[in-house]
């Protein structure tokens, strides 16, 4: 008799989180969230943006939590987004590691500022990951309102959640678990 196995493919996560403004509030939770998926997921690699794409995996696992959110904001946070930007410099940082084993999360508003959306971006990540994941702090009766691209960014991702709580991102992150693990 012979003993089947199944190898499971270990999944990559790519992880962008807004640290601009318009989300100051909840970039320090969007980062703790981070955080904690590096823990839990050694294979996560992380990245910040206003406008570029700045990856900060090296600090969230060089200091701890409150360090390296302090380092992040410094450095790169408070400023206007610009998705356009932020989904271009990431799609360049990440597309020759992209494969159906990938998982994108995205955590922010989709507000654009009315500049490029980074539409076509995001189109090449969706078609190239195994999940593309975006997680909005707004509440969704803000959504697709004023200069909120989320409705574009919705036809390029595979799910589209409100976490505008610890609560509803601490249910996200259990089943991220789940679909990854």
């Amino acid at each position: 008799r012979y003993w089947k196995t199944t190898r499971k493919d270990k999944t990559d996560i790519y992880v962008l989180c807004d640290i601009s403004g318009s989300v100051s509030a909840w970039s320090r939770v969007l980062l703790l969230f981070m955080q904690a998926l590096n823990e839990v997921l050694p294979s996560t690699r992380c990245f910040v943006f206003c406008s570029r794409s700045i990856e900060v995996t090296d600090l969230f696992r060089q200091y701890p939590a409150d360090e390296a959110l302090a380092i992040v904001q410094q450095r790169h946070g408070l400023s206007s987004s610009d998705y356009g930007i932020a989904l271009n410099t990431f799609h360049e940082q990440i597309a020759e590691k992209l494969n159906r084993r990938s998982c994108v999360i995205i955590l922010g508003d989709g507000r654009g500022n009315g500049g490029d959306s980074g539409i076509g971006s995001l189109r090449e990540i969706y078609h190239r990951a195994r999940l593309v994941l975006w997680f909005n702090p707004e509440s969704q009766h803000n959504w697709n309102t004023g200069d909120s691209e989320i409705r574009r960014y919705q036809s390029a991702t595979h799910y589209v959640a409100e976490c505008g709580s610890l609560r509803k991102l601490e249910r996200l992150l259990d089943g991220l678990l789940s679909l990854v693990r």
